[in-house]
């Protein structure tokens, strides 16, 4: 192992601390990890280790800590490992770019499969004191839950401890007044690289991607779906 490890007093610490993890997190054997181990290249660079390991995080199965949510709770499910990836094409969000956060428990997920409107994904966050809080909610294509629903999912996580602040669509200030104001706003906006260059923004195409993005962010105002071409890039957020 010491020849195949391209930085040893580096790597070797690194890697030892992670085969002591994935035993806990991953059902890992000694005959896998020593499988893993036998792939690796002489003088392993730390890209090869970065792929070796991101393998292993895929094959995750459980939190190195007590779940926050009871494995009983038939309406949570915890998302962990190679999930990510799929179900984050499925809500066409960037869930699948989380692996590592949910690797290390510093954001967890599960999926709210009882959420009014659709399944929704739930992120939550550790507390100093051991607690957790809800960082965020998202139904497919990022939308935000209805006020409805917020209250019924403080309802199902207050017993467990973990608590919720999050804002209901209707929270917000009012969708119409925002159109006014960012739509007269954008009207007048210089878009061009070139400071000098006079820019005419009266209905150019540079106006339609302002209104475009415009769009966007009302949908996600009033929780509906993102307009159709936004989510060509599944990593994009709204």
């Amino acid at each position: 192992m010491l020849n195949k490890i391209h930085d040893v007093p580096v790597q070797l610490p690194s890697l030892c601390a992670f085969v002591n993890y994935i035993r806990v997190v991953c059902d890992a054997d000694d005959a896998a990890i020593a499988h893993s181990l036998n792939d690796l290249r002489p003088g392993t660079s730390g890209q090869d280790l970065k792929s070796w390991a991101q393998t292993w995080m895929m094959r995750q199965v459980r939190l190195h800590v007590p779940p926050p949510i009871p494995v009983e709770d038939a309406a949570f499910s915890l998302i962990v490992g190679r999930d990510l990836a799929r179900i984050g094409r499925e809500f066409r969000n960037c869930l699948g770019e989380r692996l590592a956060e949910a690797f290390l428990a510093s954001t967890i997920h599960y999926l709210w499969t009882d959420a009014p409107g659709g399944a929704a994904v739930v992120a939550l966050s550790p507390l100093s004191d051991g607690g957790w809080f809800v960082e965020d909610v998202r139904q497919a294509r990022n939308r935000r839950l209805s006020s409805s629903a917020v209250r019924e999912l403080r309802a199902a996580l207050s017993k467990y401890g973990i608590t919720i602040h999050l804002l209901a669509p209707e929270s917000g200030p009012s969708p119409h007044a925002l159109r006014h104001l960012i739509n007269s706003w954008a009207s007048g906006l210089d878009l061009s690289d070139d400071d000098d260059e006079e820019q005419d923004c009266g209905g150019g195409e540079e106006e339609a991607e302002v209104l475009r993005h415009l769009d966007r962010l009302l949908a996600g105002i009033n929780g509906e779906p993102v307009p159709d071409g936004y989510y060509e890039d599944e990593t994009e957020t709204a």
